[in-house]
């Protein structure tokens, strides 16, 4: 995963001098040292979560919520990103018409839904929502409650009730939109609308194994996560827990975070290939598809009445 901006870190560094004095001498630009591991000593988006947090709603503490403003999540890192670029207040003020593109790139360094263009992930829920109404069949979800995990704008959600008036509710505690309520695309609320469909619902929540949330899994029929992020495990144990057929699809590994997972031979889970692997590891019933789109795009189901040898 990528450092986030302001953090305060430990390296542990290792010498690269492993020759001779006359070899480095005549090499100056072979690095003395090479950075082996790292660790986050203070991390401001801890920081930015709590200016964020919207605990309150009607002047009462709402249990169910722990939603967090999407505008002041990204305010307070965009201002933590100041604090280290040369940009002149005046200049900052015209960013996003003058410098779209250093703007954008900003905002997906630390949007944790961000995998890509606007288009691209349009797309991806599209394809993501037509594959599984053609694996499991359209009456499957017609009707019937579906988790979204860390489901963001709720783009996968809208799909899957265009196409086959399902019940959708998105797990996400970043709040889009003024105040408390999540406020969704207007064309996409259109679009289900003239379809008959349902617009999905919202949770401003977490997802971790928690009985809670375990509890939210039990209830629904199926769940889902388009690149997840830090809870894709979660997602699938919780699956596995309550018996509830899912799909995912993982994207960040988050290595440094989940020090603990460990491959069958007991290497550590670094890569992509080691993450899907450890987690179709976890059931025999964890099937592996892959869709043709860009990025991150290996789909791992899980369907309790699958036979464990198909």
């Amino acid at each position: 995963s990528h450092l986030p901006y302001g953090a305060i870190i430990i390296l542990h560094l290792f010498s690269n001098h492993t020759g001779s004095h006359q070899q480095s001498e005549s090499n100056p630009t072979t690095p003395k040292y090479e950075v082996n591991k790292w660790s986050i000593l203070m991390d401001p988006r801890i920081d930015a979560v709590d200016y964020a947090k919207t605990p309150q709603i009607n002047n009462a503490v709402d249990t169910q919520h722990e939603g967090i403003s999407c505008s002041k999540y990204f305010k307070a890192r965009m201002d933590e990103y100041m604090k280290y670029n040369d940009i002149p207040k005046s200049n900052h003020a015209k960013l996003p018409k003058q410098q779209p593109k250093e703007f954008d790139t900003i905002n997906q360094n630390q949007d944790a839904a961000s995998h890509g263009e606007k288009k691209h992930k349009a797309l991806r829920a599209k394809m993501f929502a037509s594959f599984l109404i053609d694996l499991f069949g359209r009456e499957f979800f017609q009707g019937v409650d579906v988790l979204d995990i860390a489901g963001g704008k709720g783009q996968l959600s809208f799909e899957l009730s265009l196409q086959s008036q399902s019940l959708c509710t998105i797990i996400d505690p970043l709040i889009r939109g003024k105040g408390n309520t999540q406020q969704y695309n207007s064309r996409d609320v259109k679009r289900i609308q003239k379809a008959n469909g349902i617009v999905p619902k919202h949770i401003a929540k977490r997802f971790v194994l928690s009985n809670e949330c375990l509890d939210l899994v039990g209830k629904s029929k199926f769940i889902v996560g388009l690149h997840p992020d830090e809870c894709t495990e979660d997602i699938l144990d919780a699956a596995l827990e309550t018996n509830t057929p899912a799909a995912i699809i993982p994207c960040c590994v988050f290595a440094s975070l989940f020090p603990g997972r460990k491959l069958e031979n007991g290497e550590a889970v670094c890569s992509y290939d080691q993450f899907i692997d450890y987690l179709m590891k976890k059931d025999d019933r964890i099937k592996k598809y892959s869709l043709s789109f860009e990025g991150k795009n290996q789909v791992l189901v899980f369907d309790p009445s699958s036979n464990n040898s198909g």
